[in-house]
């Protein structure tokens, strides 16, 4: 099936950025890179920036719908698209389900690319090789031999020829850049690991090491007062005063950061002090403010980012008084086609009580006329009103002898409808894997794909300028 839901909120005609420089702009460009060799960065200044991006894995439909979107805005705006690979958040990046067919039923397995060791985010792994991993698409073709309901040829693709690259996070960026091409062009990208090295960042840490006491509790206020989102607040434990920060090593876990307000410094949840072989890199809500803060004009978030992005929104101005660059929201649901009964509880029903009543009512259900309907109808007419008991149960066997007899000459009628009863169960079985919206994009054939572009495309396009000429007399947001 096709796209079944794409939602642009607002739509990409009422898409307004901010028309001032970022204040950080600059450097945020220095971090921009290619996500393919040989691509060059657009230049950002002077342009509106609309970032959007994701962490690096084989992400679904939901999540290519941010950056079509925003490639669609940029390329009828003049403005410039910029992914950000959030790529200090530890997850499976390689593992994806794909879907299985075993003849009626539908069902769904992992495959694991490549082991990821757990805890530790893509930033600080080195790649992946690509022959195992290639290996490793090759046995699983082998093993669902006649059963696999996808094409794998597009990720094999992906993942042949390889540049080399430094990180896991990159050569993903990479790989993912490559299954885009056939509706994207490659973008560019910035790396969340590497938004340390921005002044704003630095500003930002300076400022929470200030008062950590009172940036925690503002900071657990905002996440408080947000119905429906669960979010754990910053520790506060005696001299050591959480922030909402993350520390990177080479091929190590992520640890937690805490101000010592004792000695006016850093140190991990390990104990271990803040020093030049650790990073630090910002959370989910510190993340976005930074960025909508001091380097971009607009953000595309999907659904989970938009409501994390209200806490964002309510403890940045809390914290700074200061708005943030607008956000907009954009998803979608795009289901792959299998050739398998699909069925809810509702069907099942329907079908189970038409096996129960279709052998005494196939004379309505196909319509059928004659002697034998005629006196099928009277005998039920009459029987109500008849008193005598003997009479009553030769009407009723009567009847049964009727409804024998039909069932007798249309009995591929009443097998179809048993069939139906399996078809349903199978349907009922199949109904959760067949409706699933998150498999990978790679899986999804290149007219779907085109169909969503077009989706989301259907609206005219934006008005608003690409470019902007800084009035030095707006407000920094």
């Amino acid at each position: 099936m096709d796209c079944t839901h794409v939602l642009v909120d607002p739509p990409l005609t009422q898409w307004h950025a901010t028309r001032q420089a970022p204040h950080d702009l600059a450097t945020f460009a220095q971090l921009a890179k290619p996500s393919w060799p040989g691509t060059a960065c657009p230049a950002l200044a002077g342009r509106i920036v609309a970032a959007t991006g994701h962490q690096p894995w084989l992400w679904h439909p939901g999540i290519l719908a941010k950056d079509i979107a925003a490639a669609r805005y940029a390329a009828t705006t003049g403005a410039v698209w910029v992914h950000v690979v959030v790529d200090h958040d530890p997850l499976e990046a390689l593992s994806l389900d794909v879907p299985v067919v075993d003849g009626p039923r539908l069902s769904a397995t992992t495959l694991r690319l490549h082991a990821c060791p757990p805890q530790v985010p893509p930033a600080s792994l080195p790649p992946a090789d690509p022959a195992s991993v290639l290996a490793a698409i090759a046995a699983a073709r082998q093993s669902l031999t006649g059963r696999l309901a996808v094409d794998l040829n597009p990720l094999q693709a992906a993942w042949e020829g390889l540049s080399e690259t430094h990180t896991l996070a990159e050569q993903i960026t990479m790989v993912l850049a490559r299954l885009r091409t056939p509706i994207l062009d490659p973008p560019t990208v910035v790396f969340a690991s590497q938004l340390h090295r921005l002044p704003a960042f630095h500003a930002m840490v300076a400022q929470f090491l200030e008062d950590p006491i009172r940036h925690a509790k503002i900071y657990n206020d905002a996440i408080g007062q947000t119905a429906g989102i669960r979010l754990r607040p910053l520790r506060i434990e005696g001299r050591h005063v959480e922030l909402p920060l993350w520390a990177l090593a080479v091929q190590q876990p992520r640890q937690r950061v805490y101000a010592d307000t004792r000695e006016k410094g850093m140190v991990t949840d390990s104990g271990q002090r803040i020093t030049a072989e650790l990073t630090l890199a910002p959370r989910a809500l510190p993340m976005t403010a930074l960025l909508r803060s001091a380097c971009c004009n607009l953000f595309v978030h999907g659904l989970g980012g938009a409501a994390y992005d209200q806490i964002t929104e309510q403890w940045w101005h809390a914290w700074t008084g200061i708005l943030l660059a607008p956000r907009v929201t954009v998803t979608a649901d795009l289901h792959l086609p299998f050739d398998v009964p699909v069925a809810d509880a509702t069907e099942l029903t329907r079908a189970r009580w038409a096996v129960h009543h279709l052998p005494h009512n196939l004379d309505r259900q196909l319509g059928l006329a004659g002697p034998d309907v005629d006196r099928k109808r009277h005998l039920i007419a009459s029987m109500g009103a008849d008193r005598n008991r003997e009479r009553r149960a030769a009407a009723f066997d009567e009847i049964h002898r009727i409804n024998a007899a039909w069932a007798e000459l249309h009995r591929d009628y009443i097998a179809a409808a048993a069939q139906d009863v399996q078809r349903c169960r199978d349907g009922m079985a199949n109904h959760d894997v067949a409706g699933r919206r998150d498999w990978c994009f790679a899986l999804y054939d290149a007219p779907q794909l085109q169909a969503l572009v077009r989706a989301i495309a259907a609206e005219p396009p934006p008005s608003s300028p690409g470019h902007f000429t800084l009035d030095r007399g707006e407000q920094a947001l």
